[in-house]
């Protein structure tokens, strides 16, 4: 792929995700980019993930990036996020600048632990208002 662009392929899939205990709120997520329920993670909960397309004219830059890290770091949850082939912890805003998530890139975004599902749909959220 070119520099700064990670546009990472394979499809999404949004079962197990209705499972979360505010379906409500889940209504609205759309099912393409529903988070899934993959597997049991080392803390031995659920592993939830979503997949988010950058739509931003200049990226997953310093200022979202620290409004993303600062929300992620809310969470007792690991919570990991990808683009292509590189992967970092949400919680380090140098990790995730180093990602160089580019407009039109899509970007995993993976949490393990109790308050996995709620880490999801606030990151959810956070990246949506960017």
């Amino acid at each position: 792929t070119p520099h700064g662009s990670c546009a990472r392929s394979g499809p999404t899939t949004a079962e197990g995700f209705g499972r979360c205990r505010d379906d409500a709120r889940l209504a609205s997520v759309p099912r393409a980019e529903a988070a899934t329920v993959a597997a049991r993670g080392t803390r031995g909960h659920r592993v939830a993930s979503f997949t988010h397309s950058i739509a931003d004219g200049i990226g997953l830059h310093a200022r979202p990036a620290a409004q993303f890290v600062r929300v992620a770091s809310g969470f007792e949850a690991e919570i990991r996020v990808s683009c292509g082939e590189r992967e970092a912890d949400a919680k380090s805003l140098l990790e995730v600048l180093q990602l160089e998530a580019s407009t039109g890139a899509s970007i995993t975004v993976t949490a393990d632990g109790s308050d996995a599902e709620a880490a999801l749909l606030a990151l959810r959220e956070t990246l949506a208002a960017v």
